[in-house]
């Protein structure tokens, strides 16, 4: 019995791993070509992670609403890197309100052409970028 019950559990693992992993790997059309989620080098801003961390926090601006509220919380963004490095659809996945979501989709828009491309199999491709912007007071 015992036995059984291990084994109905470690399927159910195995089945939620195999969805989770495809949809971490997920691939999309975007202006006719494969967009996608992950790929051999992932986009990157000049600098690195620190240069997009410098650029974030020298042009963010906490929204006024949001501070009087005493809003805090984290914006989920999302937007493409193309294959030149320039970024395009910026859209919020999960947001808190209160000006912080239009702050985060000025500062992507904003945001200067300094990406490097993703490679993936040794060719530039467009690439779905995820951004958590923390607000906290």
């Amino acid at each position: 019995m015992n036995i059984k019950l291990l084994s109905l559990k470690w399927s159910a693992c195995c089945i939620f791993f195999l969805f989770l992993s495809s949809s971490l790997y997920s691939q999309e059309e975007w202006q006719g070509r494969t967009l996608y989620s992950a790929v051999d080098t992932m986009p990157s801003f000049e600098n690195g992670e620190r240069g997009l961390m410098e650029y974030l926090s020298k042009n963010i601006k906490y929204p006024t609403k949001a501070r009087e509220k005493g809003i805090m919380g984290t914006v989920i963004a999302s937007y493409i890197i193309d294959e030149n490095g320039q970024v395009h659809e910026p859209s919020i996945k999960r947001g808190i309100g209160y000006g912080c979501d239009e702050e985060v989709l000025r500062i992507i828009r904003e945001m200067p052409d300094k990406w490097n491309p993703g490679i993936k199999n040794g060719k530039r491709v467009p690439v779905r970028m995820t951004l958590p912007v923390k607000f906290r007071l």
